[in-house]
C-alpha cells in the first residue's frame, strides 16, 4: 500500500553493518530473559501489533503476565513496524502511559 515507505525502509536497512546486525540477532536467538522479567519493577508498557509475527501478541502477553503492574497494548490490524504503520496511535498510547503512571507523578 505504501511503496515509498517500503523503499525508504529497505534503503535504511541496507545501511546496517552486516556483522553488527548478525551479532544483535545472535543475542536475541541465544538468550532467554524469560526467567528474569518478573524482576522488573518500573512502570512497563508492552506494545505490539495484532498481526506481528516476530514480536507477537503471545510473547507480549507472556511478558505482561510476568512483569508486575505492566500495561499491555495490542494494536488491531498492525504488524511489526507499529511506529511506521501508525505513528500517531503509538505516540498517543505512549503519551497516555507516561502521563498516567506513578513514575510520572512521583
Amino acid at each position: 500500500k505504501n511503496p515509498e515507505i517500503i523503499d525508504r525502509l529497505r534503503a535504511r536497512d541496507a545501511e546496517n553493518d552486516p556483522d553488527c546486525y548478525a551479532s544483535a540477532y545472535r543475542v536475541l536467538a541465544e538468550t532467554d530473559f524469560g526467567g528474569f522479567i518478573d524482576q522488573i519493577r518500573c512502570p512497563t508498557l508492552i506494545a505490539t501489533g495484532e498481526d506481528d509475527a516476530g514480536s507477537n501478541p503471545r510473547m507480549a502477553r507472556y511478558m505482561h503476565e510476568r512483569i508486575p503492574g505492566s500495561r499491555l497494548l495490542i494494536f488491531p490490524g498492525l504488524r511489526h513496524s507499529i511506529l511506521i504503520e501508525a505513528p500517531d496511535v503509538v505516540a498517543d498510547a505512549v503519551s497516555d502511559f507516561l502521563m498516567h503512571t506513578e513514575a510520572a507523578h512521583g
